[in-house]
């Protein structure tokens, strides 16, 4: 059992450094270059509201 919470526990500090690092780059982006930050943000709610919109696959997508 503990080797599994192990494993759980890693999963997710990896998902929180992945999220951690895509919220700083987001940032310089939008800095950087914000038409582009803009245009990233819109697509991600496009794809995103297209797949909640399919049932079948409504459970696989974490936006």
């Amino acid at each position: 059992m503990l080797k599994e919470e192990l494993e759980a526990f890693k999963k997710q500090a990896r998902h929180s450094l992945e999220i951690a690092y895509n919220v700083k780059a987001a940032s310089h982006l939008r800095k950087v270059d914000e038409p582009t930050y803009n245009r990233m943000r819109q697509s991600h709610r496009d794809i995103s509201k297209a797949v909640l919109n399919q049932p079948s696959n409504a459970e696989g997508h974490q936006a």
